[in-house]
């Protein structure tokens, strides 16, 4: 998407100007990144994404990047149908 800022994982800084900084797991069927998929951090206060992606080849090389830190959370039934899960 225009504007983003592509990194290869999540650093701390990346998270530190959030309140309640949330990671958003994308499949590789986004419009924006078809073929990748996609980890967004989002603003959780406002519920607002911002522009810091990381985009991988596999599922499993976008679960490596999560932090640590962050708890999994299972998508819900009417998230986006391109949602896979979220860390918060």
């Amino acid at each position: 998407m225009k504007g983003d800022i592509i990194v290869p994982k999540f650093e701390a800084e990346h998270l530190a100007g959030y309140k309640f900084p949330v990671i958003v797991v994308y499949n590789d069927k986004t419009l924006d990144y078809m073929g990748f998929y996609v980890a967004r951090l989002w603003d959780g206060v406002n519920n607002v994404p911002s522009n810091i992606v990381v985009l991988k080849k596999t599922r499993d090389e976008i679960t490596a990047i999560i932090p640590v830190v962050l708890t999994r959370i299972r998508r819900e039934p009417d998230d986006d149908k391109n949602i896979i899960e979220s860390y918060i």
